[in-house]
């Protein structure tokens, strides 16, 4: 498992490998001529512009404000495919006219850059000012212990429901041992789903719960997590989780469900015959300590 202080600073190094890549690359096309091609060359620029934009906002280098891309992750292959393009217009006949070739270079590579652009998903717009507030509520076993705590979990949503835009976006989910939607992302002015998520309830898995609640940030808008759980994590790793949600720059807030105190209850002994008949109904005696005067169920 890498430590959470160096997969902080995973995303610039990336890039920094990327650059180096990037001026290997430009050693070897001006090689093959492409440095004398001003359009090819042009060409090629544009098409690893939107993987150069999205390694910088990756690595926190710059702000994702008026630029957006639906799919980034098809960036990167979507500059190597523009950048065979280029390359395989160099093979042009030396023959065809100066003009011609020109224009048959310009019109292929805007053909190919806009072909990459729409597998992107590229969006111009305004700065993101949307917010998405993903709650992650605990369901496990251990939250019966909290006193009243549909009632703090229901008071918690209306608050975070309270200082909400019209154009901010609310959702709900539920994790024991694992991480499930409950409520999909809703304007306020809309009513919660109403059912609840059935799940396991013998574990808590707070690491899925954020690793869940990343999956479901939209592209569009800026998004802040909100943990409502009794913090006591049984499976999973909480810490590389959060890293993650650190290294996307969205918040993880944490409201505690503060369980009540109950007495430390314990067997002593169990009693009861060795043997018995078929159908013998049988006398067990249960020996129980406790630190304090206490009912047992």
């Amino acid at each position: 498992m890498i430590p959470p202080e160096l997969l902080a600073h995973y995303p610039k190094a990336l890039v920094a490998v990327a650059v180096v890549f990037w001026i290997v690359y430009l050693a070897w096309a001006r090689k093959r001529g492409l440095l004398g091609r001003p359009i090819l060359l042009f060409v090629s620029v544009i098409g690893a512009t939107p993987a150069i934009h999205v390694g910088l906002v990756w690595a926190r280098v710059i702000a994702e404000k008026y630029l957006r891309f639906e799919r980034p992750t098809l960036a990167l292959p979507c500059a190597v495919a523009v950048a065979f393009v280029a390359h395989r217009l160099l093979s042009l006949s030396a023959r065809q006219g100066k003009v011609r070739r020109a224009l048959t270079e310009a019109l292929l590579g805007a053909s190919a850059i806009a072909a990459a652009l729409a597998v992107i998903g590229t969006e111009i717009g305004k700065p993101l000012d949307r917010l998405a507030v993903i709650i992650a509520v605990d369901r496990s076993r251990s939250i019966d212990l909290v006193p009243d705590a549909d009632g703090r979990i229901q008071k918690e949503l209306r608050v975070a429901e309270l200082g909400m835009r019209d154009d901010d976006r609310i959702g709900t989910i539920a994790f024991a041992s694992e991480a499930t939607i409950e409520d999909p992302l809703r304007p306020r002015s809309q009513l919660p789903a109403p059912q609840k998520a059935e799940l396991g309830r013998d574990s808590t898995d707070v690491g899925a719960a954020i690793r869940r609640a990343l999956a479901e940030v939209p592209s569009d808008s800026a998004a802040r997590i909100v943990l409502l759980s009794d913090g006591v994590s049984t499976r999973g790793d909480t810490i590389e989780a959060t890293a993650a949600a650190v290294a996307a720059n969205v918040p993880v807030d944490v409201v505690p469900l503060d369980q009540r105190d109950v007495p430390d209850v314990r067997v002593v002994a169990v009693r009861m015959p060795s043997r018995a008949n078929e159908g013998e109904p049988l006398q067990m005696r249960v020996v129980t300590s406790s630190t304090e005067e206490a009912e047992v169920e």
